[in-house]
């Protein structure tokens, strides 16, 4: 589930409406799609070999059945994109949103085959990256953004239980991934924690 951090205020059950989910799929379609169209024509040799190696690494984590490392590499996989692109505001406009969309991978990813889809998919992009052809990519692409619109409707990214926790502290920051914190929180009671990690910029953490 989904918990919405409100400074000095606890904490309250985060929901996703359907609307929500669509603006964030046009947000991605439309921001993925100018990185990639700057990323092939100012470093097409770099993304494509980048893209190659994560796919690899996704085919092996995907094989060991190793869950977070697999979602952790879909979304290096978009980063990439980014790095390559060569332009500040794209890479701040999508990292400002990068831990609200991982959190909705996240979720969707406990649909059955989606993982298996996201993979396959994912697989055919960093091939159309190899051959540099953008008309396929965007097409990928498309498809690719659109499937989260439609799993969506079939996942519910709704927090069972209290509505309200508190944060007691901060239990570490996984190496890397500057906008994505670890917390403790408590929401059964002092001496029963649970790990949850999130963006603190967004305020959005996800039980583990």
């Amino acid at each position: 589930g989904l918990v919405s951090i409100e400074p000095q205020k606890g904490a309250r059950v985060f929901t996703l409406s359907e609307a929500e989910v669509t603006q964030i799929c046009d947000f991605r379609q439309a921001i993925e799609t100018a990185a990639f169209e700057l990323a092939l024509a100012r470093d097409p040799d770099g993304l494509a070999g980048e893209m190659t190696k994560v796919v690899d690494a996704m085919e092996d984590e995907r094989a060991k059945g190793n869950e977070k490392a697999y979602l952790k590499l879909d979304t290096t996989f978009h980063q990439i994109i980014f790095e390559h692109a060569g332009n500040d505001y794209l890479t701040a406009s999508y990292t400002r949103y990068v831990g609200k969309i991982a959190a909705l991978r996240t979720h969707l990813a406990k649909l059955p085959q989606h993982t298996e889809l996201s993979f396959q998919e994912h697989r055919k992009i960093a091939a159309a990256v190899r051959t540099g052809n953008m008309d396929v990519i965007r097409k990928l692409l498309a498809e690719h953004i659109d499937r989260t619109r439609q799993a969506n409707k079939s996942a519910t990214i709704v927090l069972e239980g209290h509505e309200r926790v508190v944060v007691e502290r901060s239990v570490g920051l996984p190496a890397g991934d500057d906008h994505i914190a670890l917390v403790e929180l408590h929401p059964h009671g002092p001496g029963h924690p649970v790990l949850a990690v999130g963006d603190p910029l967004q305020a959005i953490y996800e039980w583990r």
